[in-house]
């Protein structure tokens, strides 16, 4: 087989040199900002979690309704067994 070539997909050889990999974690470097859109199970795991994970971030979560819970929030039913109105 050949040699690789320096620089690939369009690329120079210099934009392919100029790339490094730092060696430090991500929440040292600066503030982080996350969005959490939805307060449903995912979102309310990813509002516990994320802060546990990772420091030095500022955390927003954005719910359209009135309270938490997601699909269970929206599509909150009466039972069958609770409703008195209908026979089923």
């Amino acid at each position: 087989m050949g040699d690789m070539p320096a620089a690939v997909n369009g690329g120079t050889e210099a934009t392919a040199n100029a790339f490094t990999i730092k060696d430090a974690t991500v929440e040292n470097m600066r503030p982080i900002r996350v969005v959490v859109v939805g307060a449903g199970f995912s979102g309310i795991l990813a509002a516990i979690r994320i802060p546990e994970r990772l420091r030095n971030v500022e955390l927003v979560v954005y719910e359209k309704n009135a309270g938490v819970g997601g699909v269970w929030y929206v599509f909150l039913v009466i039972l069958p067994w609770q409703d008195d109105d209908h026979t089923y």
